[in-house]
C-alpha cells in the first residue's frame, strides 16, 4: 500500500516536471507560404505596416531559425513578431479581422521622426491633429501609380487599441511640392489635401 502510494506520487512529480518543461521549451512555428503555422493556429502577416513597440520573450523559432516573440503588452493568442538579420515582421492571428480599417485604432500619440536625425522627433498628442491627417486616408485621395519623392519624415501612430504596437508611414513630398502619406506595407499613397508639416526641400 505504502508503495503504491509512493510510486504514486512520484509519478505525479513527473508528469508535472514533464509539463513544467514543455511550457518552457521554445515551440517550432512551420512557416506556410507567408504566414506561421503552429498546431490548429494560423497567423497572417499584418496588413498595415505594424511594429512591436517592445519585444518581451522569445518563445518559439522557424524550421530555419528565424525567431520568434511574444510583444510586451500583448497577447501571444492575437500577436506575435518574427525576428531575422534584424528584421522584425508582425503577424495576427488568422481569427482576427484584418487591420485594414485605421478609423477604428483610436490613435492617442503621433510621432513624426526624421531617419536622417532622430533628435529631430516631435510627438504630438493632440486627437484632434490626429485624426485631421487620418482623414485624408480616403480611397478619394489614393494616387494611382508610382510616387517618386524624397521620404522626410517616418510618421508612426500609437494605439489605445493596441498600446503593443505602433503603426509607420512614410511623408513624402514630390518635385512639385505635393505631400503625400505612403503605407509601405500595402503600397499605398495618399495625397494631402492640405499642407501639415514644414519641411525644407533638399536640391
Amino acid at each position: 500500500m505504502l508503495a503504491a502510494f509512493v510510486f504514486a506520487v512520484a509519478t505525479f512529480v513527473c508528469v508535472l516536471k514533464y509539463k513544467e518543461n514543455t511550457n518552457n521549451e521554445i515551440a517550432t512555428y512551420t512557416i506556410m507560404n507567408e504566414n506561421l503555422g503552429i498546431h490548429n493556429k494560423l497567423y497572417v502577416v499584418c496588413e498595415l505596416d505594424v511594429e512591436a513597440v517592445l519585444l518581451d520573450k522569445l518563445i518559439g523559432k522557424t524550421q530555419d531559425n528565424k525567431q520568434i516573440y511574444s510583444i510586451k503588452g500583448i497577447d501571444i493568442e492575437d500577436f506575435i513578431c518574427m525576428r531575422s538579420e534584424g528584421q522584425e515582421i508582425i503577424y495576427r492571428n488568422s481569427k482576427f479581422m484584418p487591420m485594414t480599417e485605421i478609423e477604428r485604432m483610436d490613435f492617442y500619440k503621433m510621432v513624426v521622426r526624421s531617419d536622417r536625425s532622430v533628435e529631430d522627433a516631435f510627438v504630438i498628442d493632440d486627437k484632434s491633429i490626429i485624426q485631421e491627417m487620418l482623414s485624408m486616408l480616403e480611397d478619394e485621395n489614393i494616387v494611382k501609380g508610382e510616387v517618386v519623392g524624397e521620404v522626410f519624415e517616418d510618421i508612426v501612430l500609437y494605439s489605445e487599441k493596441y498600446k503593443g504596437l505602433c503603426y509607420k508611414y512614410s511623408y513624402v513630398i514630390d518635385e512639385y511640392g505635393d505631400e503625400y502619406l505612403y503605407d509601405n506595407q500595402q503600397m499605398i499613397a495618399w495625397k494631402f489635401t492640405k499642407h501639415l508639416f514644414d519641411v525644407e526641400v533638399s536640391d
